[in-house]
C-alpha cells in the first residue's frame, strides 16, 4: 500500500484522524452487487 504521500504531489491530506470544516458539497458513491454504481452529489441548502 502507498503509505507515505510523495512530496512531488502537493495534496492536502488528511490522515490519521478527522479535520473539523464546514461541508458544503459532498460527493456520495455507491456500488452494489451485478454492477450497480450510482454517484450523487449533494450541497447544503442556502435560501
Amino acid at each position: 500500500a502507498h503509505i507515505t504521500p510523495d512530496p512531488a504531489y502537493r495534496l492536502d491530506l488528511v490522515t490519521g484522524g478527522e479535520r473539523p470544516a464546514r461541508v458544503d458539497t459532498a460527493l456520495v458513491l455507491a456500488r452494489g452487487y451485478g454492477g450497480f454504481n450510482s454517484a450523487m452529489v449533494v450541497r447544503r441548502y442556502t435560501p
